[in-house]
């Protein structure tokens, strides 16, 4: 996670960024995925941003709460691997 947040605030990772991540046991499948999804948002972020989109959480009926994904029962978050 530090690596991602230094990527997105600084635009800028290094070598020592990615040893630190293997040391802490994370493998190079998962450091890519965990690049690919920091890239997805920071787009999805940053065009949100430059055309000015907002989402009303009451109109389009979503929880006010960033916890709702762990509140999911496996059905209804569709049976994902791991649960």
């Amino acid at each position: 996670m530090r690596m991602l947040g230094k990527l997105t605030r600084e635009n800028n990772v290094d070598a020592d960024d990615f040893r630190r991540v293997v040391a802490a046991g994370a493998s190079e499948q998962q450091i890519k995925d965990a690049l690919a999804v920091a890239f997805a948002f920071n787009v999805t972020d940053r065009l949100a941003d430059v055309f000015d989109f907002a989402v009303d959480p009451a109109r389009a009926g979503l929880p006010l709460t960033a916890d709702w994904p762990l509140r999911l029962s496996p059905n209804q978050a569709g049976n994902h691997r791991g649960w």
